[in-house]
């Protein structure tokens, strides 16, 4: 009988079954290898063992940078995240985000940059970002979610990105992936 593993992958779970030809065969089966993989929601921060299985809730408090010119998209989106037990930076445009990295970087867990804003926009202030080897994570925050606007905002440097309106089942499924980061970094370095 084939038994499907659970793998816990920076936060996010998967169910993965499969066979290698040689199993196969002693199954009195033919054939090639075959792996297929589910991801599965709700993410478990931590596994030691498949069938001892420890579950962690993803409770850890992000600190956020959000770069976002519009009040009303500022509001919004703090409210989202203040509501969800996150706490908020707010910058007006690109320059003020790069200056406020510069100032404290270590004290953010990540980064909501808008593209379009004035002075420095999104994806500039993310190329500064990078030149000034800050590694923090940076998410855009767009209403442009096309496929070639997600391989420009890679370019740039950018770990992802959130479309706007904001969706509460897509930043909370983003909160999760950098709750879980954040974790295995407190883990790894206490």
């Amino acid at each position: 009988m084939i038994k499907p593993q659970l793998i816990v992958l920076a936060g996010l779970s998967f169910i993965v079954v499969g066979c290698s030809s040689h199993q196969a065969q002693q199954m009195g089966m033919q054939g090639s290898s075959v792996k297929i993989i589910f991801p599965i929601r709700p993410a478990i921060a931590k596994i030691i063992n498949p069938e001892k299985k420890i579950s962690t809730p993803l409770t850890q408090s992000l600190n956020i940078l959000l770069a976002e010119d519009s009040p009303t998209n500022q509001l919004v989106a703090k409210l989202m995240l203040e509501r969800r037990g996150h706490s908020v930076t707010i910058t007006n445009h690109g320059e003020e985000a790069v200056l406020k990295l510069l100032q404290c970087h270590k004290s953010f867990d990540l980064v909501l940059m808008d593209i379009s804003m004035p002075v420095l926009d999104g994806l500039e202030a993310t190329k500064h970002i990078r030149k000034l080897n800050i590694s923090i994570p940076i998410v855009a925050l767009t209403a442009n979610a096309m496929q070639s606007d997600q391989f420009l905002y890679h370019q740039a440097g950018m770990d992802g990105f959130l479309a706007k309106p904001i969706q509460p089942e897509e930043l909370d499924l983003l909160l999760e992936k950098y709750q879980s980061l954040k974790t295995i970094d407190n883990i790894i370095s206490p």
